[in-house]
């Protein structure tokens, strides 16, 4: 995108005040200190937006907003470093799934799917066995919507050994969202498995796959 057709995008689509915020996608640092006087929402805005376009400059402003005040600014913040697809996003991303800040982790685990590809697999199937439940259950779900077959055997080892019911179910879950032989297999494995409740799981998942 050049920058006549960003600008053209942000006339025609954003009110004024924030067009002038979305222009950070452009010179990040020209307004900082503005942006951070405007409300929560604008922020939030120009975040979004930022890593949508991908423009020059982008990942400069994102990085900036990954230390916003609000906890939802800066998870979405690094969500979009993740979308960017940039050479830095992956060690980013990495660093960012080590936070003490669960609104940091959280916007890394979605960052590494928007991200997609292999890279992202390794470190999402890394947090399994993250003391946070929250953190472990983003994970699972991530790992389903990547589809990538190398998951398969985590989630059924967490589908059959997480002690939190909602993972384990996200996890059969997830591995009917991947739907290859081996996520069948290990569906079947757990369905003929000793957890009766997870067995009923399975075999709906199964059932939902045609097998």
């Amino acid at each position: 995108m050049t920058e006549r057709e960003f600008l053209n995008r942000v006339n025609s689509s954003v009110a004024g005040g924030l067009a002038a915020l979305l222009l950070l996608s452009w010179a990040p640092s020209f307004a900082q200190t503005d942006l951070k006087k405007t409300g929560r929402d604008k922020r939030l805005e120009a975040v979004k937006e930022s890593g949508k376009t991908g423009g020059p400059g982008a990942l400069k402003f994102l990085k900036e907003a990954a230390n916003d005040e609000d906890p939802y600014v800066r998870g979405q913040a690094v969500k979009m470093i993740g979308a960017l697809k940039a050479g830095e996003s992956p060690a980013f991303l990495a660093a960012a799934l080590k936070s003490g800040d669960d609104s940091t982790r959280y916007g890394a685990i979605e960052g590494f799917e928007a991200l997609g590809g292999i890279k992202a697999v390794g470190p999402l199937i890394s947090l399994l066995e993250h003391k946070d439940r929250n953190t472990r259950w983003k994970a699972v779900v991530a790992l389903g919507n990547l589809k990538n077959d190398g998951a398969g055997k985590p989630l059924l080892k967490t589908a059959g050994e997480e002690k939190d019911e909602y993972v384990k179910i996200a996890a059969v879950e997830s591995l009917g969202k991947i739907g290859t032989k081996k996520a069948r297999a290990a569906l079947n494995a757990l369905k003929a498995g000793p957890d009766a409740k997870i067995s009923v799981w399975a075999g709906n998942v199964l059932k939902s796959l045609g097998k």
